[in-house]
């Protein structure tokens, strides 16, 4: 790794993955900008474009599987500064606050809402980019405005303005500072209870180790770990990555997987489901290449 500073803002060569990702696969990127707050983040944003170097953005990373021979530069989120405040029923969360640490907000005040997306490894930008959902509950359903960076202004877009879907959204093209959510005020006690099901049904149900949490999107009609288990392809492995033996829309780096391991679990999935049901498992997960 080789630290240095654009325009003042942390900058590291030769960044570790594992350091950026929750799939911590080995390997380097080109390099991975660290701005610690909004100016720094637009700042960043307007370097590269400007530069013509491509690029993307991440949070926590519990979405990506990056190779180490991209050519994408990175802009991490996740040393901005953590801001949660809570005035006339409006929560008011930045994009880099992971949604464990929003739900701990909410429980000290008494506020439901993030309950089922607590266990979520995500943070709160990259969760509406996504339109992040656990157990019939998403993240956009209390959802306010939120406010973004793009074409070199910041700007407010309200929840009617924005068109989401099942895990997905058309924000593509903006840069998410902040977001604003209408909660309902609750008995601690019943908030706790809530979290306490949501957190028993996941733990139950969805396996550890390093991943990035559901590998594909449901098809329309259908769950994607049942029709990959109908094809007998939970516990396969590839190296050291692995098809869940618990779970198969997890896949799972159980012993320093690379990123082509994993790539190749992907690609087996949706070539094996595709010849027993002619159905195309989307991925959930974005790859970078």
């Amino acid at each position: 790794m080789d630290k240095k500073t654009i325009y003042d803002i942390e900058f590291v060569f030769n960044e570790p993955i594992e350091n950026i990702t929750t799939y911590k696969t080995k390997g380097t990127v080109k390099g991975v900008i660290y701005p610690k707050n909004e100016y720094e983040l637009k700042v960043a944003c307007d370097h590269f474009k400007q530069s013509r170097l491509p690029f993307i953005i991440i949070g926590n990373g519990s979405n990506f599987l990056i190779s180490p021979y991209s050519n994408k530069y990175i802009i991490s989120t996740k040393k901005i500064e953590q801001k949660i405040t809570y005035s006339n029923g409006h929560l008011n969360v930045s994009c880099s606050t992971p949604l464990a640490r929003a739900f701990n907000f909410c429980l000290i005040h008494k506020l439901s809402g993030f309950e089922a997306l607590a266990g979520i490894p995500g943070s709160i930008g990259g969760a509406i980019k996504m339109n992040a959902s656990c157990f019939g509950h998403s993240i956009s359903d209390n959802l306010v405005s939120i406010k973004v960076y793009a074409k070199g202004k910041f700007i407010t877009i309200k929840r009617e303005n924005i068109k989401f879907g099942y895990h997905t959204s058309n924000l593509d093209d903006f840069i998410i500072i902040s977001a604003k959510f209408k909660l309902n005020e609750e008995k601690n006690c019943k908030i706790k209870r809530n979290f306490t099901n949501y957190f028993i049904k996941r733990t139950r149900s969805q396996p550890k180790g390093l991943s990035c949490g559901s590998t594909f999107k449901n098809p329309q009609g259908h769950f994607a770990g049942k029709l990959i288990e109908e094809c007998g392809l939970k516990g396969y492995r590839c190296n050291g990555a692995q098809i869940s033996p618990i779970h198969g829309n997890f896949i799972i780096n159980y012993d320093n997987a690379q990123f082509e391991d994993i790539k190749r679990l992907i690609e087996f999935c949706q070539s094996e489901v595709y010849k027993k049901f002619k159905i195309k498992l989307e991925p959930e997960v974005e790859i970078i290449t």
